[in-house]
């Protein structure tokens, strides 16, 4: 993954413009993309708006590409109030509401937008799916845990990585060190760190309410 990420670092300075973003697009095939698809892709992933793509940024993209790479790119044209999901494993299909995802979304602005840790993320547009990836790491979550209920999560045990960047596997760890902080305020059914990592909306909408 590094590789892949100096590869598309043309200047060599460790991030990645939207102007070499748009290469990394046409690289992949998807030449199709009009310039203001590219600014919205670049826009979802470049989570702290400095116009830039660091690694931990583009290893958030390179996640979305390996679950979907048909559509990655693309532009929803749907304006459906509620979104529907399918389950490919069960074939069933499950709703949630836009209204509910954007209650959300704006409830964690004013939460965590002077949060030390998780501060930089926000504020996030309440309208698009921002909100997903801001929780894939956990670190959102033990933030809201120790907004309810301070000093819940013990933060020296959080794994912040080499340079501030954990690994899969220190990402892993803090997810379930933030649903097993919340065993003890809510009821936690079926959610594991699979759930965050690959975004699923009904699973995290749970937690949050």
């Amino acid at each position: 993954m590094l590789r892949s990420f100096k590869n598309f670092d043309l200047s060599g300075d460790g991030k990645i413009c939207q102007s070499e973003f748009q290469g990394l697009l046409k690289d992949m095939g998807r030449s199709d993309v009009t310039l203001e698809q590219v600014q919205a892709q670049f826009a979802k992933f470049d989570l702290d708006a400095n116009g830039q793509l660091d690694f931990h940024e583009y290893l958030k993209m390179c996640m979305e590409i390996s679950e979907n790479q048909k559509s990655f790119g693309k532009q929803s044209t749907g304006n459906d109030e509620h979104m529907k999901l399918h389950n490919e494993a069960s074939g069933a299909f499950s709703t949630f509401s836009k209204e509910e995802k954007r209650t959300f979304t704006k409830l964690f602005n004013a939460t965590l937008k002077n949060d030390p840790y998780v501060g930089e993320r926000f504020p996030i547009d309440a309208n698009n799916e921002d909100i997903w990836y801001t929780m894939q790491d956990g670190m959102v979550l033990i933030r809201l845990v120790n907004t309810i209920q301070p000093d819940t999560v013990d933060m020296r045990v959080v794994n912040f990585g080499k340079e501030g960047l954990p690994n899969i596997y220190e990402v892993k760890q803090n997810i379930d060190l933030g649903i097993n902080s919340c065993r003890g305020l809510i009821k936690v059914t079926g959610t594991t760190h699979n759930d965050f990592l690959e975004k699923k909306p009904i699973k995290l909408l749970g937690m949050f309410w």
